[in-house]
């Protein structure tokens, strides 16, 4: 259960930078849309680059129990 409540917080995280990553409005036909281009097109640098780390998930769980979660 702790595993489902995990991937679906990453799920919403991950989702929310991908709409906050094109809030300035990007140039029409350039935001990765289906047939449409990327922004490397006109921009270089490569894409994301990083590390997304989650720690404190526990091996049991035991119910009443607060567990504190990292990510």
């Amino acid at each position: 259960m702790i595993r489902n409540a995990t991937l679906s917080l990453f799920a919403v995280i991950l989702t929310a930078t991908l709409f906050l990553s094109n809030s300035g409005n990007p140039n029409n036909g350039l935001t990765g849309g289906p047939g449409e281009g990327l922004c490397t097109q006109c921009h270089s640098g490569g894409g994301f680059s990083g590390n997304i780390a989650i720690s404190g998930i526990p091996s049991t769980v035991q119910a009443g129990q607060t567990y504190t979660v990292t990510i």
